[in-house]
């Protein structure tokens, strides 16, 4: 039995794209509409930890290409704001992590929340986003949940939610931005 889920979705490497997030800089990973294929490239994906900069070391290249995050979004939704989908919508970024396995877990959570349909009450969730924003005068992570929607009873009940599940959220800058 291969358990179905409400929607598919699909993974995301992220590249740095210097001028403007193009569709060039995100490269599909793989796509699931099920718990066990959701399993099987989750936990064959690259964690946050695996490959974003610390002060220690600078992102992993693949392919001569730095990773500068990791994205996943409903598969009818490109992981763009001016997608159709994503337009009126908005989305939360969280920041102010104090170190990588904090935000592996965040990820984690969010990814885990948007698959079991559990962030809002209806189809809001587009996608979860998690990229290293780190320069050579620090590091930064930066999480983004990504709504479908600006309505402000979905932005506090996905607020809510995240301040329920995601451990540490209270001592982290949580931030709602719209995207028109």
């Amino acid at each position: 039995m291969r358990f179905p889920l409400q929607n598919e979705w699909s993974f995301f490497v992220i590249y740095p794209m210097y001028a403007n997030y193009c569709e060039e800089a995100y490269q599909r990973f793989g796509q699931f509409s099920d718990v066990c294929s959701f399993w099987s490239y989750y936990l064959h994906f690259l964690k946050p930890s695996d490959v974003f900069a610390t002060r220690e070391r600078a992102r992993m290249l693949v392919d001569n290409r730095s990773i500068e995050g990791f994205g996943m979004f409903r598969t009818s939704i490109k992981p763009q704001w001016e997608d159709e989908a994503n337009a009126n919508g908005g989305h939360w970024e969280i920041t102010g992590f104090g170190g990588l396995e904090s935000v592996d877990e965040a990820w984690e959570t969010l990814v885990l929340l948007c698959v079991g349909h559990t962030i809002t009450e209806g189809d809001y969730a587009a996608g979860v986003r998690v990229v290293d924003k780190s320069k050579r005068s620090g590091v930064q992570y930066r999480l983004e949940l990504w709504l479908t929607t600006k309505d402000p009873k979905v932005v506090e009940e996905s607020r809510q939610k995240m301040q329920a599940e995601v451990a540490g959220i209270d001592q982290l800058n949580l931030v709602f931005k719209t995207h028109s």
